[in-house]
């Protein structure tokens, strides 16, 4: 019943697409309904950490990071290589040194980060001139092998 009264609320709320005037504030319908909607996406969506919630999936963000003048993309980039690490170690992929390396390719870094290529590709740069990643070349078209490195944190 409830679904009916919200699905009949905002209905209505589209097909009427008027302005309203309060006092000296102009208000159109549709920002109204805007306004409703974004009201109930954080109903829905908030509950309160109890003991007993389970945790939604994150990624690991390791403190140093907060005190590295890095990009916030560069900083986000090690930390979704680092999660992907912990695959790559589970899988076993290491190279002949025994260093583990991840699989990565620009676009879907971007994709998962919301960003676009060139951004990723900054990013990248800004951690290899960091010293906080090292990427090898593989095969011709073959994604790089991405080494991810923890620095001595004391």
């Amino acid at each position: 019943m409830g679904d009916l009264n919200l699905l009949t609320q905002l209905s209505t709320c589209f097909v009427l697409f008027c302005d309203w005037r309060i006092g000296t504030h102009q208000f159109s319908l549709h920002t109204l309904c805007f306004r409703f909607l974004l009201q109930l996406e954080v109903i829905n969506i908030s509950e309160y950490l109890t003991t007993q919630t389970p945790l939604p999936p994150f990624l690991p963000y390791p403190r140093f990071l907060l005190e590295l003048d890095l990009s916030q993309t560069a900083k986000m980039t090690y930390a979704l290589l680092l999660d992907r690490a912990t695959l790559s170690q589970k899988n076993l992929w290491t190279d002949e040194r025994g260093f583990v390396f991840v699989i990565f390719t620009i676009c879907s870094l971007a994709e998962q980060l919301g960003r676009s290529t060139v951004s990723v590709s900054s990013a990248l740069k800004e951690l290899d001139a960091a010293g906080l990643i090292e990427r090898r070349r593989t095969r011709f078209s073959s994604p790089n092998h991405i080494f991810i490195k923890i620095p001595n944190v004391e």
